[in-house]
């Protein structure tokens, strides 16, 4: 497809830009032809053009639509909301009586009824009454073993021996190793960080001069604090 935009005639002249459009293999491109007069002759044109390649439009872009904002009422003071004033609660009155025709459910009739509690469940007196069925049951071994004490070990031993610092036999009769020989003798350590005076002062420091700053800084801090004090 080829389309001629210009002055109408489409013979691309030097009066007038022509503009084509072609579509091949579903792209669309932009010819721009344009005739420039030449320098030497004026019979003579210069043609330049310029191709554009632009992306197919898949679907038609319309405009979107927005939905209209509905106006927000204004506050017009900020006093807070009033309560609504809660009226008296009435003690509950049977206003209407049921009709004689009205008769109460089967549902009705057994949730009315008062509930039935065991006889057995309830408090018995004291001292209760051991019924002699019980008296003439024999325990199962069992049972017995469960009803024993738990015996639980002394926490001071009643036997105590002699010495009981006493060593045994064989531990005298051991022989060490030469390793355990080397690990059991002391350990020589010595101290080589301890100077006979701690407190000298070192010829270096002695020689250096102090800046502005830390003598600045060696000076002690006022305290503003203290004049409210005293």
């Amino acid at each position: 497809m080829l389309y001629d935009v210009g002055d109408g005639d489409g013979n691309g002249d030097n009066n007038d830009d022509d503009i084509r459009w072609r579509l091949n293999g579903g792209n669309f491109m932009v010819t721009l032809v344009t005739t420039m007069p030449s320098k030497v002759m004026p019979s003579k044109t210069k043609t330049s053009t310029k191709t554009m390649v632009s992306k197919p439009t898949p679907f038609k872009i319309t405009p979107s639509i927005k939905m209209p904002l509905k106006p927000m009422p204004a506050r017009l003071t900020n006093r807070p909301n009033k309560k609504p004033e809660e009226s008296e609660k009435l003690s509950w009155t049977l206003t209407v009586p049921m009709p004689p025709t009205r008769k109460a459910s089967k549902r009705t009739n057994n949730s009315a009824k008062p509930i039935g509690r065991d006889i057995s469940y309830l408090p018995k007196p004291f001292p209760t009454v051991i019924p002699p069925g019980v008296l003439k049951h024999k325990a199962s071994k069992r049972i017995l073993e469960l009803a024993e004490p738990r015996h639980l070990p002394d926490p001071v031993p009643v036997e105590i021996k002699a010495n009981a610092f006493l060593v045994s036999p064989n531990a005298l009769k051991y022989k060490a190793t030469k390793r355990t020989r080397e690990l059991a003798e002391a350990r020589e350590y010595v101290n080589n960080h301890t100077r006979d005076d701690p407190y000298e002062i070192s010829p270096a420091a002695l020689k250096a001069k102090p800046k502005k700053r830390t003598i600045e800084l060696a000076k002690p801090r006022k305290n503003h604090f203290l004049q409210f004090i005293f």
